[in-house]
């Protein structure tokens, strides 16, 4: 997702969740929403999508070339350190049977810490990670 009106192609959103994805995005908040009708997605629940817009030059400027929002896991293992560098990628995926198909060498991350994310599919705000 490269702004709100790319967002909202994919999932349902009323005013007052978009007037609070204004106040944090861009940003390190993934929020979870409703998803919209008609959207094939694959490996995407069926009712929900999470969605996020980061605070990054070079890919919200591959996000606006493409015309098209893209998909990643995170760059680690699953319980293991965020990754700050190609080379700690590169480093936790060596012995693995799962290998990144492509990463993007936009130099050391100045922060590895991991997105909040808020579900906001219910009547109250829910952070499910911190």
């Amino acid at each position: 997702m490269n702004n709100l009106e790319m967002a909202s192609k994919f999932a349902s959103m009323d005013k007052k969740q978009k007037s609070f994805l204004k106040s944090v995005w861009p940003g390190r908040i993934t929020v979870v929403l409703k998803r919209r009708k008609g959207r094939r997605l694959y490996g995407a629940d069926k009712k929900t999508i999470a969605l996020r817009i980061p605070k990054n030059k070079l890919i919200l400027e591959l996000i606006r070339k493409v015309g098209n929002p893209l998909t990643a896991t995170s760059a680690n293992v699953s319980g293991k350190p965020p990754a700050k560098c190609v080379k700690d990628i590169l480093k936790q995926f060596q012995n693995g049977k799962y290998q990144p198909d492509t990463i993007v060498d936009a130099g050391i991350s100045k922060s590895a810490k991991p997105s909040t994310i808020i579900d906001l599919t219910g009547s109250k705000i829910k952070i499910l990670r911190k």
